[in-house]
């Protein structure tokens, strides 16, 4: 099954090495998306951004869910990993928007004090694109990070378990189907 096959359904286990492909492949994505503000007006990259962000949540939710199931445990602990993953691009965002957005925050806070919202603009676009760059790589960095730890702490189940055998076990499906047929027997005084 393709990379690209295994990011569109939760169900079945993801090898470690699976995981880190696909995850990398969506650290890329969400960088490129990230430098939007350096090419397009704010308007636009911030419109782009938001689809496509809501885009990768879905591939992210099935890889992260195939990873725990791969250890045995549910896909719903993503909740935990996504809440430590938000933490941390929240503190990484301020810190770029304190190193690096210093004169465009001034010229924000005097483009507010005189209500002009084409100095409001000027002032937003001036901030967006001196944060672009630092915060994509800081973002991308964060996210490689919880790829790599998750990959360090969750220790694959060497035996098949309740989501599916060993990935890449011989025998094994790459990947769980979507929707498993349900078998019923048939009812003999129907006949």
């Amino acid at each position: 099954m393709s990379l690209v096959a295994s990011m569109m359904s939760a169900n079945g286990r993801m090898a470690p090495a699976d995981f880190q492909k696909a995850g990398l492949v969506l650290v890329a994505i969400a960088f490129v998306i990230g430098l939007t503000p350096l090419f397009l007006p704010v308007v636009a990259a911030g419109a782009l951004s938001l689809i496509v962000s809501l885009a990768l949540i879905y591939p992210w939710v099935c890889i992260w869910s195939k990873r725990l199931h791969d250890a045995g445990k549910s896909g719903w602990l993503f909740l935990v990993a996504l809440v430590v993953w938000f933490v941390l691009l929240m503190i990484v965002n301020q810190i770029v928007t304190v190193m690096f957005g210093g004169e465009s925050a001034r010229m924000m806070a005097a483009a507010m004090e005189t209500g002009n919202p084409d100095a409001i603009m000027q002032a937003s676009e001036a901030s967006s694109q001196a944060t672009a760059l630092p915060s994509a790589i800081l973002s991308a960095l964060v996210s490689i990070g919880m790829i790599f730890g998750a990959n360090a702490v969750l220790k694959q189940d060497p035996e098949e378990n309740r989501y599916g055998p060993v990935p890449g076990a011989e025998g094994a499906p790459e990947a769980m189907p979507a929707e498993s047929p349900v078998e019923t027997p048939e009812d003999p005084d129907q006949q």
